[in-house]
């Protein structure tokens, strides 16, 4: 969907190239031209892999999350499970195996709600969220070696007042969580 008004603003790319390349990232330098003639130099892009991210909700109506370091913030935040898409894995997928990699819970009932794109001043990738109903704990989580997860849960009638508190503060997971209840309290009588 298209808001009134909007104009095409692309600028035209003269000249790109990669940088730096380790997985997942790529760093890409480009020189552009905006429509109205302005020269863009050294515009850096970070292209990453999508990334799938879970809002899961247990049949007691209670929201999973994990709490983690983040070394780029240097802060432990407050997240929906999310993770990097595989090359060439599908985001459903995605989502389950990130779901219970970090969790150790499986969502039975896992539905797409929306994409939105996660930083596009300067990168590529957009995150998939994906709503799991009926999850369930399975006992067996297998987080990536990095990653030291500690799984939450918590109840779903109060989940916005974690945002509110600043508890968290994700961009990503903001934009989740506010998406799943607008669409929850939609869905529901």
């Amino acid at each position: 969907m298209r808001y009134k008004g909007f104009l095409s603003k692309h600028w035209t790319v003269l000249a790109s190239r990669i940088i730096f390349e380790g997985h997942p990232h790529r760093l890409r330098l480009d020189t552009c031209r905006t429509p109205d003639g302005v020269a863009v130099t050294d515009y850096f892009v970070r292209e990453v892999n999508d990334v799938a991210m879970v809002f899961a909700l247990t049949p007691d109506e209670r929201v999973v999350l994990v709490r983690q370091y983040r070394h780029a913030a240097g802060v432990e935040t407050l997240e929906l499970p999310q993770g990097l898409l595989d090359a060439g894995e599908e985001f459903m997928a995605a989502g389950a195996r990130e779901l219970l990699e970090e969790t150790g819970y499986a969502a039975p009932r896992l539905t797409k709600l929306t994409d939105f794109l996660s930083n596009p001043a300067v990168q590529t990738n957009r995150v998939h969220l994906l709503l799991g109903l009926d999850a369930a704990d399975t006992g067996t989580r297998s987080p990536d070696p990095e990653e030291d997860l500690d799984v939450l849960l918590h109840p779903l009638a109060d989940i916005d007042l974690l945002i509110e508190s600043g508890e968290i503060r994700s961009g990503s997971s903001v934009a989740g969580i506010l998406f799943a209840l607008r669409h929850l309290a939609r869905s529901r009588p």
